[in-house]
């Protein structure tokens, strides 16, 4: 992903809080076998610790916070356009790049 589009989000963040059944959606979306609760269940904090560890592992907090909500939908937008779309989020920041073509290999 690229620098300006995690930005993007975390700018978008700060002002569009996101349900955590929505933000456990994205991280299924992105390929962890997850089910969207609304929950913080071990599931849940079993993807968190996987995704942080490949892709913020210098600051691990096995919560969903701002940062890790981010860099997912960084990832989503740039590899998987079509996932991120289905995930019914209110209007995405503006001036985001043009995605890749969808993969569907797992993160």
């Amino acid at each position: 992903y690229e620098a300006d589009t995690l930005e993007a989000w975390r700018v978008w963040l700060r002002d569009t809080p996101l349900a955590l059944a929505t933000r456990q959606a994205a991280l299924a979306a992105w390929g962890f076998d997850l089910t969207p609760t609304g929950r913080l269940d071990v599931e849940t904090r079993y993807a968190l610790r996987a995704f942080q560890l490949h892709f913020r592992p210098e600051s691990l907090t096995y919560a969903f916070d701002e940062d890790t909500t981010a860099i997912l939908l960084a990832l989503l937008t740039r590899y998987r356009p079509s996932a991120l779309a289905e995930l019914a989020l209110p209007a995405p920041p503006p001036a985001l790049p043009e995605p890749l073509r969808d993969t569907v290999s797992p993160p």
